[in-house]
């Protein structure tokens, strides 16, 4: 706010001089401004004072001079800010905001408002300002902004890809399946779908996602994780034949290795003790060679007979090696039984077939398993049967011809 002040002054104070007649301009001797004054006879005329610009100051003093006895009286007067252009706003409740992909963009809906310092606002027409180029080939969330003179606002909109309905079909989830608004990984998540469950799909998106009924709403799940049966889960068994201890295994490592052995079908417990083999958990590394695991098919230092060696220095490395090394004994036991090929290791594998090996070209890049379970055939192998156990959803979409041919093998002992 600029302030406007009438100020009384003395006239003892103010000394002037006048030079001429009506109308003359008489300058003050004791201040830096000058005043106006209509020297007319029984005529008061404001004269306006402007404090000088090295003044920290917005008044205006504004004198009022009576012309026949010299007084002064002052009044103190408001000046309003200049009004200025402060933004704009955008009213998008009447905007089209999802379309389906390719679909041209629809602002006709929206209003524009030009927003100003005394909060006035004033209407804009949309083709006044200028609006971002929007790909609407792609699916997701899309912001469109929207600019006038130096001022910018935006929102946003969601491209979907187009739904063909499809007769209601009932699917079940490979996994623990994210459910979301929209067919997308983007689109925000509404909850999940556990493994085996049966979801009613209403439509199949261009993507490849489906859209089902979920909690009564319409959702969207990835058709990558549905399958037309329920996976086939292991079922567990807490036969521990052929499982032994040795040392002074931690409860821990006890319970991971007792967990994990329930996993191996039965067939392949009873096979390895037919073998002369033991899994044997033990505290001493040196009997695994510092590794995780390890396994002897010849037989093994410091112990009786043949062992699949697992090293219980921690619970990591139990979770690591008991079913793992148990692969290499199917490796080996098959290999044998097929008359296959000798290994890196030095023993014969179902591992050195022509059709494991073109599996395994085709698919190990997709495993993600770490390098020391993928620069040979039979760790690859072994790593296979390890997850197949454990998780065979993930195998099953991940690596199925891994995952098929690893427990043709392991059935058919």
């Amino acid at each position: 706010m600029m302030k406007r002040i009438y100020l009384p002054l003395l006239t003892t104070l103010i000394a002037f001089s006048i030079v001429g007649c009506n109308n003359s301009i008489i300058e003050s001797a004791y201040t830096d401004v000058n005043v106006i004054e209509n020297a007319s006879t029984n005529k008061n005329i404001d004269v306006i004072e402007e404090v000088s610009a090295d003044k920290n100051t917005d008044v205006t003093e504004i004198k009022q001079i009576n012309s026949e006895d010299e007084s002064m009286t002052a009044v103190e007067e408001t000046l309003e800010d200049p009004v200025m252009e402060i933004g704009i706003e955008l009213n998008t409740d009447d905007v089209k905001k999802d379309y389906k992909i390719n679909d041209e963009l629809d602002l006709s809906g929206l209003k524009i408002s030009l927003v100003y310092s005394d909060d006035k606002k004033e209407e804009i027409l949309t083709e006044d300002c200028v609006i971002s180029e929007i790909d609407m080939s792609s699916y997701g969330t899309k912001d469109v902004n929207v600019s006038y003179k130096e001022f910018s606002q935006s929102f946003s909109i969601e491209v979907y890809y187009d739904v063909t309905d499809i007769e209601d079909k009932t699917m079940y989830s490979k996994t623990s399946l994210n459910v979301r608004k929209g067919p997308g990984t983007n689109f925000d998540k509404v909850g999940t779908l556990s493994l085996n469950e049966a979801v009613k799909c209403v439509g199949q998106c261009e993507n490849g996602w489906y859209k089902i009924e979920f909690n009564g709403s319409d959702a969207y799940v990835s058709g990558k994780y549905l399958s037309d049966t329920k996976i086939e889960v292991p079922e567990v068994n807490t036969d521990t034949t052929g499982l032994v201890f040795d040392g002074d295994v931690s409860s821990a490592c006890r319970n991971k290795a007792l967990e994990l052995y329930s996993y191996v079908p039965s067939n392949v417990k009873q096979a390895i003790v037919n073998k002369g083999y033991q899994v044997i958990v033990s505290t001493n590394s040196a009997w695994t060679d510092g590794h995780a695991g390890t396994y002897y098919p010849t037989g093994y230092v410091g112990w009786q007979g043949r062992a699949i060696a697992i090293y219980a220095g921690s619970v990591g490395k139990v979770n690591m090696a008991v079913i793992h090394e148990i692969g290499h004994f199917i490796d080996d036991y098959c290999g044998n039984r097929d008359g296959h090929g000798f290994n890196s290791f030095g023993f014969r594998s179902s591992s050195t077939s022509g059709e494991f090996q073109e599996i395994y070209r085709s698919e190990v890049g997709a495993s993600g398993f770490p390098s020391w379970a993928t620069d040979c055939y039979e760790d690859y192998f072994a790593e296979v049967y390890w997850k197949a156990l454990v998780n065979p959803s993930w195998c099953q979409r991940t690596i199925p011809r891994s995952y098929e041919y690893v427990m043709r093998q392991s059935n058919s002992i």
